[in-house]
C-alpha cells in the first residue's frame, strides 16, 4: 500500500510550518508508524530541527535535479521510524529547473513514487510562497495542512492560501485536512477572540488542540531534536501528539468516505475574518 502523502503549507513565513512538519512526523514515528519527511524549504528549516548537519554529500536539490537518487538520499534520525530527506540553500535555484520542464508539478510525485510503499506516511515541508517547490508538493500530496499563527499577521492572506488550494483541487484530489493554531497565549484577550473567530469561520478544519507558546519547542528545535525527545510531557510536545492523533483520525474518514462525503467535511465559509492585534 502506498503512503498517505501530506503538505504543511502557508505562503506566510514563520506559520510554524517546519516545527508542526518535524513535531507531526515525530509523533507518527514515536507510534511506530513508518514515516518520512520532505524537506522541500531552502531554508532547510525541517532538517536542521532534526539535527541533521549542513555539511550533507546530497540532499533533495541533487534529487530534483537528477544528480541522484531519492533512495540513496533518505537519511536516518534519532527516532527509529522517522527518515528525513534533507534539503539545502541550493533548493532555490530548482524552481527555474521546474519551469523549463513541460510538467514540472508532477516532477516530485513521480520521485515519492518509487518509496512511497516503504512508509505509511510521508510528510512535506514547503516553503513561504507559492513557488515550484510548493506547488510540487501539494500536487504531490493527497492532503494539506495550514499552520497558522495566533495573530493578525498570521491570518493575513489566508483566504488566498485557500482559494489557491481550490485551484489545486481542481486538478487533483487535494484534500484540507485541517488549521493547526499555533504560538497560542491563553492569557491575551486577542488570542482568544482570534481563536474563536477562526473556529466560527471553519469549524471543520480547526483541529481541537493549539499549540502554545512554549520555550521548549524552540529549545527542541536549536538542539536539532523533536519536543517529545526534549520533554516528552511538555505542553508543546503534548499539544502535537493530539493534532497528529486527530490528523490520523480525519485522514481515516477520508479513506473509507465518498467524494461526496468528502466534500461535505470541508465546507469553505466566503465570510471574511477579523483582524486582531497580539
Amino acid at each position: 500500500m502506498s503512503a498517505q502523502i501530506m503538505a504543511i503549507v502557508n505562503h506566510v513565513s514563520a506559520s510554524g510550518k517546519s516545527l508542526s512538519a518535524v513535531n507531526m512526523a515525530a509523533s507518527l514515528a514515536a507510534s511506530e508508524h513508518q514515516t518520512l519527511l520532505v524537506d522541500m524549504d531552502p531554508q532547510a528549516n525541517a532538517t536542521s530541527y532534526l539535527g541533521i548537519g549542513s555539511t550533507m554529500d546530497r540532499t533533495l536539490t541533487d534529487v530534483l535535479l537528477g544528480k541522484a537518487r531519492l533512495v540513496d538520499v533518505i537519511t536516518g534520525s534519532k527516532l527509529q521510524h522517522l527518515k528525513i530527506i534533507p534539503a539545502s540553500g541550493e533548493l532555490l535555484s530548482v524552481d527555474v529547473e521546474f519551469m523549463e520542464r513541460n510538467s514540472p508539478e508532477c516532477h516530485l510525485s513521480e520521485l515519492l513514487s518509487e518509496v512511497s510503499s516503504a512508509y505509511e506516511f510521508i510528510i512535506i515541508d514547503t516553503p513561504p510562497g507559492f513557488g515550484m517547490l510548493t506547488i510540487n508538493a501539494m500536487m504531490s500530496a493527497h492532503s494539506v495542512v495550514i499552520p497558522v499563527q495566533a495573530s493578525s499577521r498570521g491570518l493575513a492572506g489566508l483566504s488566498a492560501l485557500l482559494n489557491t488550494t481550490a485551484l489545486m483541487q481542481a486538478k487533483s484530489d487535494l484534500q484540507v485536512d485541517g488549521m493547526i493554531l499555533n504560538q497560542v497565549d491563553p492569557r491575551r484577550d486577542a488570542a482568544r477572540q482570534l481563536e474563536d473567530e477562526l473556529r466560527q469561520a471553519f469549524p471543520e478544519l480547526v483541529f481541537e488542540h493549539t499549540i502554545p507558546l512554549d520555550h521548549q519547542l524552540v529549545e527542541a528545535a536549536s538542539l536539532g531534536r523533536p519536543a517529545l525527545l526534549h520533554n516528552a510531557a511538555s505542553p508543546g510536545a503534548m499539544s502535537y501528539l493530539g493534532v497528529t492523533n486527530q490528523w490520523l483520525r480525519r485522514r481515516l474518514e477520508v479513506r473509507t468516505s465518498t467524494d461526496d462525503a468528502i466534500a461535505e467535511r470541508n465546507p469553505w465559509p466566503s465570510s471574511p475574518l477579523r483582524s486582531y492585534s497580539v
